[in-house]
């Protein structure tokens, strides 16, 4: 990522429209496809910044040994703290690979994803005590965690407005979990992500419940 310029320089839009005429001038995109190339992403300097603080580090794509997926090409653009890596697949869906065997589509395409980071920052916690990808216990997680009053700290609403804003993305959503449920539940076109020894990598679902984090048995 280069550091210097952001997209926008302090200017406010009415409206959706003049949101997206905005993002389009500035990232060259059409307005109809509702989409960011990643390219756009890696040039500016603001958004990548941004993204750092949402725990996605943007970068080069990286042949790395530690995974193999099988498809044409994709593009390795992000990693997050804990050693994943976010995967752009040729067909525009965001693949998450994590360092412990696991992996799944998190989003249709890059927007989404950054509206996933955005408005559920805490989106592997709803994952990780999901007890298989039980949808009420995702929303139970969500809900929990949304209510964690070091969100304030860890991701200032300030910072949050700012990434919205710069992407166009309008307010966030009152439920993610659903979203997310859907998109990994329903990644069974997902090209093949094995470890190096030729075995598969498990589903993003954790097997634990909501109940099981002590810190949440009395909320």
């Amino acid at each position: 990522c280069r550091r210097g310029d952001g997209i926008y320089r302090g200017d406010n839009y009415s409206d959706a429209a003049g949101r997206y005429a905005g993002l389009t001038q500035a990232l060259g995109i059409a307005m109809t496809e509702r989409n960011i190339p990643i390219e756009s992403v890696r040039s500016n300097s603001e958004l990548c910044e941004l993204l750092w603080k949402l725990d996605v580090e943007i970068g080069e794509h990286v042949t790395e040994d530690w995974y193999k997926i099988k498809t044409t090409s994709f593009d390795s653009f992000g990693a997050d703290g804990s050693g994943g890596r976010f995967i752009l697949l040729p067909d525009a869906r965001i693949l998450y690979i994590s360092s412990e065997g696991s992996a799944g589509t998190l989003a249709n395409n890059l927007l989404e994803f950054f509206d996933l980071l955005s408005g559920a920052p805490y989106w592997s916690d709803i994952l990780h005590f999901s007890k298989g990808g039980v949808l009420s216990y995702m929303q139970e997680a969500e809900s929990l965690r949304r209510d964690d009053e070091s969100n304030g700290e860890d991701w200032p609403q300030s910072m949050i407005a700012r990434f919205r804003e710069i992407l166009a993305l309008g307010p966030t959503k009152e439920g993610y979990a659903a979203i997310l449920h859907s998109r990994v539940k329903d990644g069974e076109g997902n090209p093949t992500v094995t470890a190096p020894d030729g075995s598969p990598y498990e589903s993003l679902f954790g097997n634990f419940k909501p109940s099981d984090n002590p810190t949440w048995r009395n909320a």
